[in-house]
């Protein structure tokens, strides 16, 4: 789940919480998080999206015309959220807020569960365990192959 507290504006410390898998910031009334046209006039009516990918939170600015930032640095095509994150919409007054992630590990493991016959659980450094014994497999008989090939120079 992401969350989003705003951090300036008249709406200063409201929070928003949202479970869904795709979430449009802007002033449209249809937008998930919806800002004042008053308060925030560079804001467009669907300003930015944030989509989850199943792994990751990304934010796309949808061609905004007074642009999307986060961390200060203004988007030029998908980019990865991370907790703490600061995203302001159009540029100098625009709004601000702050993201933060909540994860509820109950539904994690639960949906990790069931999703995991196919044999991509969480490995290593997140890398799934099939990946860990297919490359590691490849080690394995790339080594035994160079020990074999310096045998056979030796003799």
């Amino acid at each position: 789940m992401i969350v989003l507290k705003e951090m300036n504006g008249p709406q200063r410390g409201r929070t928003t919480k949202s479970p869904l898998v795709e979430f449009k910031l802007g002033r449209d009334p249809s937008a998930d998080l919806m800002f004042d046209k008053q308060a925030f006039p560079t804001v467009s009516r669907i300003h930015a999206t944030i989509r989850f990918d199943g792994r990751w939170y990304r934010i796309d600015d949808a061609d905004s015309k007074h642009g999307t930032w986060v961390n200060n640095q203004r988007l030029g095509g998908l980019t990865y959220l991370k907790q703490g994150d600061v995203i302001q919409l159009g540029g100098g007054t625009g709004p601000k807020v702050k993201v933060h992630f909540k994860y509820d590990r109950k539904a994690n493991k639960a949906t990790s569960d069931d999703s995991n016959s196919g044999g991509s659980k969480e490995g290593l450094f997140g890398i799934p365990w099939i990946w860990i014994g297919i490359f590691g497999s490849m080690a394995v008989v790339s080594i035994i192959f160079f020990v074999v090939l310096l045998a056979m120079i030796n003799n």
